[in-house]
């Protein structure tokens, strides 16, 4: 009974709301009024009026359990039909509220409370003459009016709560939504501008290289832009509609003098135009470490509009050469944009085990399990499969293969 009784408390915490409130109370505000006018009117004794006012009393309950409430008029409207009582007309209307309540919370309880409710009403002594007065106004005879009350009211129930259930399920697919995004966001933007700095520092320590003043303000820009996308990133994590893509033109954002080296030199459709910015920043950083490569850029004549897909996956593996490949022995990326998809070849090195975290800098260097949290490549497998794109890896004589195709959607 304990059990049972902690189970309708937290169905009522769910159920509550003001609008039910506030209909509950108005229909025990009508029962009420028509018991008094009945009694003022001589046509309801007082035991009638008693009995009435325990239903009442059920009905005013469901304002603040709802469920339990609901139940405990079921069975007030049960008894009483069955006995012979004068009731009022309204109680109808509440008995009928009960029921679209007890749809909400669970669709088998509201099928018994219709069916028992709706049963004893037909079998109650006051509908022998087969004659009904609904609501003290409409006379109708028959089983069916009554019956298309309560089928309403519980469909009208089940209604609702199918679009509540369909509205938090909107709801937390747009959250996991969000989540998603701050996730992708975090590890190629933030993670891998913050690792890229760490490894410029890594590098000028070993080598004894005192950075100039160019190099610190590139430095300084880099770690600029890091904020500005953790910025972003709360305000996608926040849900601020306004909250851009961060997915954008890298080589204007992260080096101005390479996007400016680059206006006027050629006519790219828009995602050419920003796989070259992220193609010539992310060699530059290359550079910058001590690789040797290049990435070759193809099919720039088609038509396709910028992806964020496509920027974030060159993004991170940009990041992973900067972090796993071994810079003695450079790295080939191609990147063909054709007219249905977008296929991306990466090809290095990773270092030799005993490289990685090393302590060559006096305890300084930054190993790769500080650098990431591999998880990048398999969110962007997982992404790809959604929209039937490809990623596979493979890993033959000492070298790292990566081959994408990622589809482009029409415009």
């Amino acid at each position: 009974m304990c059990e049972l009784m902690h189970r309708l408390g937290a169905i009522d915490g769910r159920v509550r709301n003001a609008w039910l409130l506030v209909a509950t109370l108005v229909t025990a505000l009508i029962c009420t009024i028509e018991i008094l006018g009945g009694m003022l009117s001589g046509d309801m004794g007082i035991m009638d009026a008693i009995a009435s006012f325990v239903f009442v009393a059920a009905v005013i309950l469901m304002a603040f359990r709802p469920v339990t409430g609901c139940v405990l008029t079921g069975m007030a409207w049960v008894v009483l039909c069955l006995v012979p009582v004068q009731m009022p007309s309204a109680m109808l209307l509440s008995v009928l509220l009960a029921v679209g309540v007890a749809g909400y919370a669970d669709g088998r309880l509201a099928f018994a409370i219709t069916v028992t409710g709706l049963l004893a009403w037909l079998a109650g002594p006051s509908t022998a003459s087969g004659t009904r007065l609904l609501f003290g106004t409409m006379a109708m005879h028959g089983v069916a009016p009554v019956a298309v009350l309560f089928l309403g009211s519980l469909l009208g129930g089940l209604a609702v709560r199918w679009n509540h259930e369909r509205g938090m399920a909107q709801a937390e697919l747009e959250h996991r939504k969000r989540q998603e995004r701050a996730a992708r966001d975090i590890h190629d933007y933030v993670s891998n501008d913050l690792a890229y700095l760490i490894l410029r520092f890594d590098k000028d320590i070993v080598d004894g290289h005192t950075p100039s003043v160019e190099e610190l303000r590139e430095l300084r820009s880099i770690a600029s832009q890091a904020l500005e996308h953790t910025h972003q990133v709360i305000g996608v994590i926040e849900g601020l509609a306004d909250a851009p893509e961060l997915a954008g033109d890298a080589a204007g954002a992260r080096n101005p003098g390479l996007a400016q080296a680059r206006k006027g030199e050629r006519t790219d459709c828009p995602l050419a135009e920003q796989v070259r910015g992220i193609v010539a920043a992310g060699d530059h950083r290359l550079r910058e470490l001590g690789f040797d490569g290049q990435t070759i850029v193809s099919g720039t004549g088609a038509t396709a509009n910028r992806n964020v897909l496509v920027a974030g996956l060159l993004e991170e593996l940009y990041g992973n050469i900067a972090k796993h490949a071994d810079p003695a022995q450079g790295y080939v990326m191609t990147v063909g944009i054709g007219t249905d998809a977008v296929r991306v070849t990466c090809i290095d090195t990773p270092k030799p085990v005993e490289a990685t975290g090393d302590d060559s800098a006096g305890g300084m260097t930054a190993g790769d399990g500080v650098l990431s949290s591999g998880t990048g490549l398999d969110r962007y497998r997982r992404l790809l499969e959604q929209q039937n794109g490809v990623l596979h890896i493979e890993m033959q004589d000492a070298e790292w293969t990566l081959s994408a195709v990622m589809p482009l959607t029409a415009h």
